[in-house]
C-alpha cells in the first residue's frame, strides 16, 4: 500500500493523535526508527508527560502529567456473569483495571495473557482475593475481554455477548483478530479524543491514525483519519486517507510527507491507546 495522495498541508493540522499497538509501534511491539507499551513506556522516551494521553480504548483518560480526568467502569452485576458464564465455558476472561489485566485462564491455559504479556500488560492471575476487591468496590474494572482462536468459538462467543446481555451493559469492539473487548457504552476512543479537544481546537484539524476496529469511533471525529496498511478493514473503511504499515514506520513516514522533514524532530501531540 502506498501513501494517499489526498494529503492535507501542515497549515491545515493542529492536533495529531495515534494509537500505539499495530499503529505507532510494530510487530515486535517496539518504536519503528520512524516514530509504550503502554502509555506510561512511551511519555518518556518522546517527552511527552505534558500532553493528555487516553487508555483503554478511551474508558481512562489522562490529564498532562498522568493526573486521571475520566475513568468509566463495568457494572458489578455484568462482571459478575461473564466471570461465572465464560469461566464455565473454559473461554479465556480478562478483567481491566488502570494497571492490571486479571486472568481466567479457560481451556487454553495461559496462552493468550502471555501474547497480551508480549503487548506489554501486567497479566495477573484472578484469585479470590481480587474478586472480593471486586465485589467490594475496591477493585474498579474498567473493562473486559475474551480470548479465542479466530473461528466458530469466537464468533459464537460474540454472538453470546450480543444476544445474552442488555445493550447497555456494554460496547464490542475488537483490536486484536483473537480478542474481543467488552467497553463501558458510555467510553470510546471517539469520546475520550472528543474530551481531549474540547471546544478550543477544531475536530476538523485533528488527525488520527490508528489500525483497528476501536479506532473507528476516533476516525469519526478527527477531520483527517489515516488507516495504516495493516489495519483491519473496517478501519480502512471509515479512513479518509492510508500510509504504510506499522512495521514500515507508516505514522512517521505520513507525517514526513506532510511535513516535509524527518518526523523525529516533531513529538506527537496526543496519545490514544
Amino acid at each position: 500500500m502506498t501513501i494517499s495522495e489526498k494529503l492535507p498541508g501542515p497549515q491545515d493540522i493542529d492536533l495529531i493523535v495515534t494509537d500505539v499497538d499495530g499503529t505507532l509501534l510494530d510487530s515486535t511491539h517496539k518504536l519503528h526508527r520512524k516514530q509504550r507499551r503502554s502509555v506510561a513506556e512511551i511519555r518518556e522516551p518522546l517527552d511527552l508527560d505534558g500532553f493528555p494521553a487516553s487508555h483503554l480504548n478511551g474508558c481512562v483518560v489522562y490529564a498532562p502529567h498522568g493526573k486521571v480526568i475520566l475513568e468509566l467502569g463495568l457494572e458489578l452485576d455484568i462482571i459478575t456473569k461473564l466471570y461465572t458464564q465464560f469461566r464455565a465455558a473454559g473461554v479465556s476472561l480478562y478483567f481491566y483495571d488502570k494497571e492490571t489485566v486479571y486472568e481466567v485462564p479457560g481451556k487454553d491455559g495461559p496462552k493468550w495473557g502471555d501474547i497480551l504479556r508480549g503487548y506489554g500488560e501486567d497479566v495477573q492471575l484472578l484469585d479470590e482475593a481480587h474478586l472480593v476487591k471486586i465485589r467490594s468496590g475496591e477493585l474498579k474494572i474498567i473493562k473486559a475481554a475474551i480470548c479465542q482462536e479466530q473461528g466458530d468459538g469466537l464468533t459464537q462467543s460474540r454472538r453470546i455477548l450480543q444476544n445474552e446481555y442488555p445493550a447497555s451493559a456494554f460496547t464490542l469492539t475488537q483490536a486484536l483478530p483473537f480478542c474481543v473487548e467488552l467497553i463501558p457504552t458510555t467510553g470510546s476512543k471517539g469520546i475520550a479524543l472528543a474530551k481531549i479537544i474540547g471546544t478550543e481546537t477544531d475536530p476538523e484539524r485533528v488527525v488520527a491514525f490508528g489500525d483497528g476496529e476501536n479506532d473507528v469511533s476516533m476516525f469519526q471525529v478527527a477531520g483527517y483519519s489515516v488507516s495504516m496498511a495493516n489495519a483491519m478493514p473496517i478501519a480502512k473503511e471509515h479512513a479518509t486517507c492510508s500510509t504504510l504499515s506499522n512495521d514500515e514506520g507508516g505514522v512517521g513516514v505520513w507525517l514526513e510527507k506532510v511535513y516535509g522533514f524527518e518526523y523525529e524532530e516533531k513529538p506527537y501531540d496526543y496519545w490514544l491507546h
